[in-house]
């Protein structure tokens, strides 16, 4: 699913050779490429609104990775039970003092104001995507509901998986995504960057417990 739940979005990152462009924006600016960072946690809810299991947390990471032509692409990470194991890629661009993207049926927009809202429906889930986002901060809750079981499925139809993302902005030149929260020069130079993307659905572990058919992102180039 082009966002998810997944859980797994392994989404590989690192500064597009447009690192550039954070330093030819102000600190100030909400679409620095500077990424954001900080926790996540994820709570698995039954259709009942019970806990299916404890809440479990882990890092969190946001980049509005500059894309050419004036766009750019918002890309939302979660490292709980392993790296990158959930989040989502949306592409867009500014309009006017805000910033809205659509990929398939997943849609988000960021208001003057800097409120996020968007979701949408992809392989039998319902995503809702809502927040805040200031140069400094960007709070995200991002929903899944499920609305259909597959045969490999343990979750009833109904269950949600709720993330929240508590992330800030990594001081200037900290401009990649890393797995956790240390700097990105530790990163091995070999470390290639993903320029094309192709979605391929995986079975896959769930915060609380048993399996989930979603979409994880596989890298062509």
């Amino acid at each position: 699913m082009k966002c998810v739940v997944q859980v797994a979005v392994g989404l590989c990152l690192a500064c597009i050779a447009a690192c550039g462009a954070a330093t030819e924006r102000g600190s100030g600016d909400v679409y620095t490429s500077v990424p954001f960072r900080g926790t996540v946690s994820a709570q698995v809810l039954l259709p009942d609104g019970s806990r299916a299991a404890k809440q479990e947390s882990g890092t969190g990471s946001a980049q509005f990775v500059p894309a050419g032509s004036g766009r750019s692409r918002l890309d939302v990470r979660a490292n709980i039970r392993r790296p990158n194991d959930s989040g989502f890629i949306i592409e867009g661009g500014e309009s006017g003092p805000g910033w809205s993207g659509r990929t398939d049926d997943l849609r988000l927009a960021i208001d003057a104001q800097g409120n996020v809202s968007g979701g949408g429906t992809a392989n039998q889930h319902r995503i809702t995507i809502g927040g805040r986002a200031t140069a400094g901060r960007l709070d995200l809750t991002v929903e899944t509901e499920k609305l259909a079981r597959t045969a490999d499925d343990t979750l009833p139809v109904g269950t949600r998986i709720v993330f929240d993302y508590d992330l800030q902005r990594s001081a200037p030149g900290n401009a990649s995504i890393g797995a956790g929260t240390t700097a990105a020069p530790t990163r091995k130079k070999t470390s290639k960057t993903c320029k094309r993307r192709v979605w391929k659905m995986r079975n896959v572990a769930t915060p609380g417990g048993g399996m989930t058919m979603t979409q994880v992102p596989h890298c062509l180039d």
